[in-house]
């Protein structure tokens, strides 16, 4: 997969429990990898834990529905979204949210870890993210493919990289920065480049690549 990517999000923290981390972008040149920036985020309030995506597990240490923590590892990257009819200048695929689209976080629903717009569904669930937020957390964000090839019942959803409210706060399981931030990567990734999102505590960056 890491052959096929021509752009890198490396998300690192200094250890598995930390919620503050710094995010670095890559893009491929010929045969190697070029640093393009870097800034600060911050992830789950309970750092982090191996998410289900496009690598190996190495311990237990798994993450699970509601435990605050991101996941960790390797990631596709699913549409952006926002409350602006167009933010993007680049060509990743974008969601106008609206006051129907929700995110679903309940297990036990057909839709668990899926984008549903209330007024095309049968409601089977207890609850959910609403994706057209109040405090602006969502107005600009981008789903991270975590737990979604296949589903699987409890292992967290509704995971994004959005804004944060401020670089103090951990999320309840997101990659967060400030506004410019998520909008300069909503901007910089490009479809043809098959973007991949790589987080990891920093002594475990080396193990899994």
């Amino acid at each position: 997969m890491a052959k096929q990517t021509s752009q890198l999000i490396i998300v690192q923290t200094k250890q598995w429990g930390e919620k503050k981390g710094r995010c670095y972008l890559f893009e491929r040149q010929v045969d190697n990898f070029k640093y393009i920036r870097s800034f600060k985020v911050v992830l789950g309030r309970n750092g982090m834990k191996w998410g289900e995506g496009l690598h190996r597990m190495l311990d237990s240490n798994i993450k699970q529905e509601g435990d605050g923590a991101s996941p960790a590892g390797i990631f596709l990257l699913g549409d952006a979204f926002g409350n602006e009819a167009e933010s993007l200048s680049g060509n990743w695929p974008y969601i106008k949210t609206s006051e129907d689209d929700l995110f679903i976080d309940d297990s036990k629903s057909q839709y668990y870890n899926t984008w549903v717009n209330k007024q095309e569904v049968q409601k089977d669930w207890d609850s959910h993210e609403v994706m057209l937020r109040e405090d602006g957390l969502y107005n600009q964000g981008l789903i991270i493919k975590h737990n979604m090839a296949p589903t699987k019942p409890d292992f967290g959803s509704a995971i994004f990289f959005h804004i944060w409210r401020n670089k103090n706060i951990g999320t309840a399981g997101c990659t967060a920065s400030k506004k410019q931030n998520i909008t300069g990567l909503l901007n910089w990734i490009k479809k043809d480049s098959n973007p991949l999102l790589i987080q990891l505590p920093q002594s475990y960056l080396t193990t899994i690549l």
